[in-house]
Order: C-alpha cells, then structure tokens, then sequence
C-alpha cells in the first residue's frame, strides 16, 4: 500500500469523524432514552483518537516503509471498528442510523488496500465485529432465523459494497496506471523529438550563416538566404519550446531588478508583433518596482504573457503592463488586455502543458501551447505566483506576483 493511498485513508477519517461528532449531538438531544453513556464516550473518544492520529501521519517521506504504512492502517481500521462497535451498542434501538457508520471502514479499505480481496475480507470482519459487539455484551444471541437474519443482515451489506467499491477501485487505479504510463511516453516522446531535431538543426544553421557571408542580402540570392533563414529561426524557436517543455525546472539567478526596466524592454520587443496586428500595447507608468529575480526569466515570462495578449486580441485593441510594490515582501505586475477573454474553465486550463483554447484552434493561431506553462514554471521557481482574472467589462489580466528586493 502506497503512502499516497495511506494519506487518501487518513483524509477520509474526517468524513467519519464528522459523522460521530452529530451523532454525538443527537444522543445528547435524546438524553435519558440514551442508556449506555459510557460506551458512547469511549466509542467518541476512540474515533476521535483514531482521527487525530490520521491527520499527525507523516506525509510522502516518512511513509515509504510497506511495513509501516500497512500497520498504520491496521491501527486506524481497529480502533475505528471498535469505536463504531461500542456506539452501536450504546445507540441501538434509539437511533438505528448509526449502522451506517459500519460502511465507512469498508470504503476506505477499498480504496488503501490494493489487495482486493483482502479489503473485502476485513471490511466483513470489521462489520461481523461490529454487529455482534452489542450481543456479546450483553450476553443475548438470536433465538430464531428471523432475529439471525436482522443480524447479519448488516454484514452482508457491507460485503456487496465492498465488493462494488473495490471493482471501481480497482478501475480506477488501472486508469492512473495507465494515465501516469501516458503521461510518461509524452515525456520522453518530448526528449527524444526536442534532441533528434536540434542535432541536425545546428550544422544547418552553421552552413547557412557561411552561404549568406557569400551572398549579402541585397543580391537575389542573399534574399532567398534570408528567407531561408527566418524559416530556419522559426524552426529552432519552435525545438526550444519543446525542450523547455521537457524541462520545467528552470535555473534561476535572483538578484534586485527593475520591473520598470525589465517590463520596458519586454514591451518593446513585443511592439512590433502588436503593430502588425493593430493592437496597442503602452506602459502605465507608476513608481518603480524593485524585485529579487533573475532578470532573463522575467522578461521571459513578461515576453510570453504579451505574445499571448497580442495573439488573441483583435485590431484596435490595448494591451498594458503595470506593476506596483503590494509590501515589504511582494511586488506585482499585470498585463491587461480588452480581448474577447476566456471562459473560467479555459483560465483554470491555461497553464497546463499542451493546452489551447478551442478560439486558438479555430483561428489557427500557432503555437504548442507552451508559453502560459513556461511562465508558471519561471514564476513559482521565485516563489511567486502567477493568475488569469477576468477583465471588465472584457478583456483578461495576468497578475505575477515575485519577492521584493530588500533593502
């Protein structure tokens, strides 16, 4: 059992805890018709050590021993029955509902143990426990087949849903399987495409820049060279956003820089590609921003962000970049654009790798989908962050928030 499905089982205690707690409360409400008052409170109390217990388990580092972790769970699961067993007894007849409670180990083992059949098997023993507790306690065991069947009736239904949950575990573990199998193909699929094209890329470009030292651009051939050469420059950005896409680990050098200085420059790159698409893109001019970043990773992630609000706005359109200082701590900047903006879904989407939105697809606007990712990447490894926000009355703005240089 992994630590993962352990912390899974852990988080899922609360739903039971939260089941006792008003079943608790209800017991208090029905007062004297409540007669078992002390197994009550140690059932409460075992619950509640149970759930305290779960959530003080180490995270993904301390839990890597099997070991280990399979006797956590066993810890939790006993203590859990034995709890639910002694409120049973102390509830029953008044407040029959509490059988229920009898379904929340059997769903959770489902879904910590891997081993189906043994979650089965000790989810039933758990319901057995729990349903003859009452009986032992009390010394009184059934007298006809009627009264048997009122008594097993319990863990049998425990037995079926085990089973149903433990086949949709079982699938969905599968899917995962198969998702993190998936996702592992298109990385090194990335790896392998990124490296093959930029190797044959590199002595063509070398080739190319000797045959145009021949050929000045003025001359027929020159003109050709050149356009040859914007192709081949399309081409190796094109290769660079894959490797990146393989590599969301950015290596960064923070020292104090002007966002002032840094967004200037990024949007006068950038101003070129807004003419051709008669779009505006000015400077709102506030007090200087000073942030401890590295200088070439944000103006990457300024220059990504405006390559995306150039791309998606329409003629007559504006895009701005401001920034301010929010504290001691922080900085801000944004770039807002009155585009046709994106729905919640699409802005909760953007920064995935790959993604487009379907107003990309259907205007043909190239990319890979890879520039919102590599900002993300390049922002959290500052330790900052990185949103889309709706802009009224239309229009979209990304805030980027980084350190402030101190001092």
């Amino acid at each position: 059992m992994s630590a993962d499905r352990l912390q899974v089982f852990a988080r899922s205690q609360l739903a039971l805890f939260a089941a006792v707690v008003v079943l608790a409360l209800g017991a208090a409400f029905a007062g004297p018709a409540i007669t078992g008052g002390i197994l009550l409170a140690v059932g409460v109390l075992l619950v509640t050590a149970a759930t305290i217990a779960a959530l003080l388990l180490p995270g993904r580092a301390g839990m890597r021993e099997r070991r280990f972790a399979l006797l956590a769970l066993a810890a939790l699961a006993t203590t859990d029955t034995v709890g639910i067993a002694l409120m049973r007894t102390a509830l029953l007849p008044e407040l029959p509902v509490v059988d229920l409670l009898a379904v929340f180990p059997a769903l959770w083992l489902a879904y910590g143990v891997r081993h189906e059949k043994a979650a089965v098997i000790t989810a039933t023993l758990s319901a057995v426990v729990i349903t003859l507790t009452p009986l032992l306690i009390a010394m009184e065991f059934p007298g006809d087949p009627t009264e048997w069947v009122d008594v097993l009736a319990l863990p049998v239904l425990v037995l079926l849903i085990s089973l149903v949950v433990g086949i949709a575990a079982r699938r969905m573990r599968a899917t995962q399987e198969e998702l993190a199998t998936a996702l592992e193909i298109r990385e090194e699929f990335l790896r392998t495409a990124s490296h093959e094209l930029r190797t044959p890329l590199t002595p063509v470009a070398g080739y190319l820049s000797l045959l145009q030292e021949e050929h000045p651009e003025h001359t027929p051939t020159g003109r050709v060279l050149a356009v040859v050469q914007g192709s081949v420059d399309t081409l190796v950005d094109r290769v660079a956003a894959l490797t990146s896409a393989a590599d969301l680990s950015p290596k960064i050098n923070p020292r104090p820089v002007s966002l002032r200085t840094v967004a200037g420059a990024s949007v006068n790159a950038a101003r070129g590609a807004a003419t051709q698409r008669g779009v505006t893109v000015q400077v709102e001019e506030a007090a200087d921003a000073m942030a401890f970043a590295d200088p070439d990773g944000v103006r990457t992630a300024i220059a990504e962000i405006l390559d995306n609000a150039i791309k998606f706005s329409s003629a007559g359109s504006r895009v701005s970049v401001s920034w301010a200082a929010v504290d001691d701590l922080v900085v801000r900047l944004i770039v807002a654009d009155d585009g046709p903006g994106m729905t919640p879904n699409e802005r909760s989407r953007a920064f995935e790798r790959f993604y487009r939105t379907p107003a990309a697809r259907e205007g043909a606007i190239g990319g890979f989908g890879l520039g919102l990712t590599r900002v993300r990447a390049i922002v959290e490894a500052h330790g900052g962050t990185v949103q889309l926000k709706q802009q009224h009355p239309r229009g979209v703005r990304a805030v980027v928030t980084l350190p402030a240089a101190r001092g």
